[in-house]
């Protein structure tokens, strides 16, 4: 169960990152909302996936972004919804997990079956 005071943590903001950053705002206006951005190559875009050149990720959705993924550290995310390039969702989601956050991750969530294994372990610990 999310509450009103958790924080919220995106890591990745393409495409499918932005339409999650879409539905979890619509559905949790009031939280604290974070993003992690390692290229920041995706524009701000409609829901229907045209860009929006007249107002910023930041401003629609009431979101910081880190410049620094260690600041997450600090964040101790409640949820952590990782929507980056498949090679670094197992990265991504042990830092989250070794914080103890609630880890979504953008399918594929994994690129090898070694990986999944390897999760399955971590987050059954």
């Amino acid at each position: 169960m999310i509450n009103e005071k958790d924080t919220l943590l995106f890591i990745g903001l393409g495409g499918a990152g932005q339409r999650h950053l879409r539905l979890y705002r619509e559905l949790l206006p009031k939280n604290n909302f974070f993003a992690f951005r390692k290229t920041k190559k995706t524009p701000l875009l409609n829901p229907d996936f045209t860009i929006n050149k007249n107002s910023s990720i930041e401003d629609i959705y009431k979101i910081n972004i880190i410049k620094n993924i260690e600041e997450i550290k600090e964040l101790k995310p409640k949820l952590t919804i990782i929507s980056s390039p498949t090679s670094y969702h197992k990265k991504y989601s042990i830092l989250a997990g070794e914080l103890g956050s609630n880890v979504f991750v953008e399918k594929p969530g994994f690129a090898k079956m070694s990986e999944v294994e390897e999760i399955k372990k971590y987050f059954l610990k």
